[in-house]
C-alpha cells in the first residue's frame, strides 16, 4: 500500500519497470522532487497518491510536505512544491535581515516548533550559528536556519530552489542554480539537468547547464523557451547535452566531474568549428580573433552569435576596446545591434573597405559635466553619499619603491577624468565638474615593521576606516591610497579606495592595469603615459 524512498533511487527502479508493484501512496523524500519524476510514476502507478516531505534532521526529520491530490491534481511541467508546515511546526521565509518576504520572492528557510532540536552536541558555535532566537514564536523560542532557498506560491504551498550556498554570482547578479534547473526540467525533452557556474576563462565566469536529453532535445529551443520565462542573467551560456550525469559513489551529483564546454554556434557542446563560415574580409578575420580570445572558445565562424557563444555586456566591452587597438572603429552599442561578425565588420568598415579609423586621443574634461543615470540613483537613495565607496587590497613585490608608486598614483588620477571629479550640493540637486589636472597626493605610507601580526591587522583595520571616511565630495581627490610597510619576510600591502560614484566593479580591472603600466614607468625613471582616450569623458556621461 505504501512506497517510500529518495526520488532518485525510485527513479531508477521506475526505469527498470514495475511489473505487479501497486500503491496507493508514494512518499518522496530526501531530495528535490522533479516534473519528470512525478509523471513517471503517475505512469507507472496510475491512480497513486504521490506525497513530497520535506525536512531536515535537525527539524526531526519531517517538516513540510505536499500531497498530489491537495489540489486537485499536478501540474505536469513543474517541479511540486514541498507543501505547508505539518502538525506542531511553523516555517518563515525570511531575508538577510530575518524579514518575511512576499509571495515569488525566494528567501532562506527557517523552521520552529516541537520537532526542533536542542543543537549540536559538544558544538556551541555551529549551534550559535544555526539555532537562532525565534522573533515570531513565545519568549525562549528558537529557529533552526536550513540553509535552503524557497519562496511562497500564490496559493500558500514553499517552493524548493536551491541551498543557499549553492547560490552563484555572475556579473554582479545572484543566482538561485535551482531556480534555472526547475525551469530546464519542465521541458518535455530533459530527463535530467545540472546547472553551475563556471570560470574556465580567468574573470570570465558564465552559467553553464548539463542536460541528460529524454528525446530529440533541440538545444536552441531550450534555451529560447528558458529565455521567454528567465531574465536574461539567468539564461544559460551554454548548455551542454551528456548521456548522464557524473555522480559521486553515495549517488550524488559530482560537480567536480562536469566537463568544460565547448561553445558553438548554439552554445551547445560539440565539436568546435563544425559548420561555421569562415572570414572572407580583413575586419571579419580581425574580429574572429578578437572574439576567439575574448570568449576562449577556439574557433568562431562570422555568421556565430556573440552572445550566443557566452558573450556578455562586460565582455562586448572587451571586444570593442581590442578591436579599436586593432584599427577598427567600434562602439558598445554596435555589438548589441550587430551580434555577428559578418554584421559588426560591415559597421566597422568603410566604403573602400578598409578600416575606420579610430577616433584621436581625446584631451582631459574639465569644467561641469552631467550626471549619469546612475550617479543620479545614488544621490537619491544613499543617506550619506559620502561614504559609499569601494575599495580593494592588494600584496605587492616585496621591493616596491614608495616613492614611484606616489607618481604611478598621481599620474593615474591626472589621466582618468572620473578621479578628478568634484560634487556640489547647489539649490537641492548635485552637480559634478572635472577638476583640472594639477599636482595631488593621494598615497600615505605606513611602517607597521615594528609590529606583530595581530597589531599589524588591527593597524591596518583602524586606517582603513579612517581612508574610508575620508572622501570629501566637494574638495577630493576621489581615489585614496594606503601602503603599509609590513617588514622583512612579508610582503607589503597597497590599500586603494575609490568613491562609488567614479567607479564600479568593471572599471577595477582597467584601474589596476593603468596602475601597474604607470608604475613601471615611474620605476624606469619615464614619465607617465597611459594608453590614449578615444571617448571624451563628458560625452560618455
Amino acid at each position: 500500500s505504501l512506497v517510500s524512498a529518495v526520488p532518485s533511487a525510485f527513479a531508477q527502479v521506475v526505469a527498470q519497470g514495475l511489473a505487479g508493484v501497486t500503491a496507493d501512496t508514494v512518499v518522496l523524500a530526501g531530495e528535490a522532487l522533479s516534473a519528470r519524476a512525478v509523471r513517471e510514476i503517475r505512469v507507472a502507478l496510475p491512480g497513486s497518491r504521490i506525497a513530497n516531505i520535506y525536512g531536515p534532521t535537525e527539524a526531526t526529520v519531517y517538516a513540510t510536505a505536499w500531497y498530489s491530490d491537495a489540489q486537485g491534481g499536478v501540474d505536469a511541467h513543474r517541479a511540486p512544491p514541498i507543501g505547508q508546515p505539518i502538525a506542531n511546526v511553523q516555517v518563515y521565509v525570511l531575508d538577510g535581515r530575518f524579514r518575511p518576504v512576499p509571495a515569488g520572492v525566494p528567501g532562506e528557510l527557517f523552521i520552529a516548533g516541537t520537532g526542533v532540536a536542542r543543537g549540536y552536541l559538544g558544538r556551541p558555535g555551529l549551534t550559535a550559528e544555526r539555532f537562532l532566537a525565534c522573533p515570531f514564536g513565545n519568549p525562549g523560542e528558537r529557529m533552526y536556519r536550513t540553509g535552503d532557498v524557497v519562496r511562497w506560491s500564490l496559493d500558500g504551498q514553499v517552493e524548493y530552489l536551491g541551498r543557499a550556498d549553492e547560490q552563484v554570482k555572475v556579473r554582479g547578479f545572484r543566482i538561485e542554480p535551482g531556480e534555472v534547473e526547475a525551469v530546464l526540467a519542465a521541458h518535455a525533452d530533459v530527463a535530467q539537468v545540472a546547472v553551475i557556474a563556471r570560470e574556465d576563462q580567468p574573470g570570465v565566469k558564465r552559467l553553464v547547464a548539463y542536460v541528460v536529453a529524454a528525446g530529440g532535445l533541440d538545444v536552441a529551443g531550450l534555451r529560447a523557451e528558458a529565455a521567454a520565462v528567465l531574465p536574461e542573467y539567468m539564461v544559460p551560456a551554454a548548455v551542454v547535452v551528456l548521456d548522464r550525469l557524473p555522480l559521486t559513489p553515495n549517488g550524488k551529483l559530482d560537480r567536480r566531474a562536469l566537463p568544460m564546454p565547448r561553445f558553438d554556434g548554439t552554445g551547445s557542446w560539440g565539436s568546435a568549428g563544425a559548420g561555421q563560415v569562415e572570414p572572407r574580409t580583413e575586419a571579419e578575420a580581425t574580429l574572429a580573433g578578437i572574439w576567439a580570445e575574448v570568449l576562449g572558445v577556439e574557433r568562431v565562424g562570422v555568421e556565430d552569435n556573440f552572445f550566443e557563444l557566452g558573450g556578455d555586456s562586460i565582455l562586448s566591452l572587451q571586444v570593442v576596446s581590442r578591436a579599436r587597438q586593432a584599427g577598427l572603429g567600434l562602439m558598445p552599442r554596435d555589438v548589441f545591434t550587430h551580434p555577428t561578425i559578418a554584421a559588426l565588420a560591415a559597421t566597422a568598415d568603410g566604403p573602400d573597405g578598409m578600416a575606420v579609423p579610430v577616433p584621436a586621443e581625446q584631451g582631459p574634461v574639465t569644467g561641469e559635466v552631467p550626471l549619469t543615470p546612475i550617479q543620479h540613483w545614488l544621490f537619491d537613495t544613499a543617506t550619506q553619499p559620502q561614504h559609499v565607496d569601494q575599495s580593494m587590497t592588494v600584496e605587492l613585490a616585496e621591493d616596491v619603491d614608495a616613492d614611484a608608486l606616489r607618481i604611478a598614483l598621481a599620474g593615474l588620477v591626472g589621466h582618468h577624468d572620473a578621479l578628478r571629479m568634484r560634487f556640489e550640493l547647489v539649490d537641492g540637486g548635485w552637480r559634478q565638474q572635472n577638476a583640472p589636472i594639477e599636482p595631488v597626493e593621494v598615497l600615505r605610507v605606513h611602517d607597521l615593521s615594528d609590529q606583530d601580526a595581530a597589531g599589524q591587522q588591527a593597524s591596518m583595520t583602524r586606517m582603513a576606516a579612517e581612508v574610508h571616511a575620508g572622501f570629501e565630495l566637494n574638495r577630493g581627490p576621489l581615489l585614496n591610497a594606503v601602503l603599509f610597510e609590513l617588514g622583512a619576510g612579508r610582503r607589503p600591502a597597497l590599500l586603494v579606495a575609490v568613491h562609488h560614484l567614479v567607479v564600479d566593479g568593471v572599471s577595477w580591472r582597467i584601474l589596476l592595469e593603468d596602475l601597474d603600466t604607470a608604475y613601471r614607468q615611474a620605476i624606469s625613471g619615464q614619465p607617465v603615459r597611459l594608453g590614449s582616450k578615444t571617448t571624451s569623458f563628458r560625452d560618455w556621461a
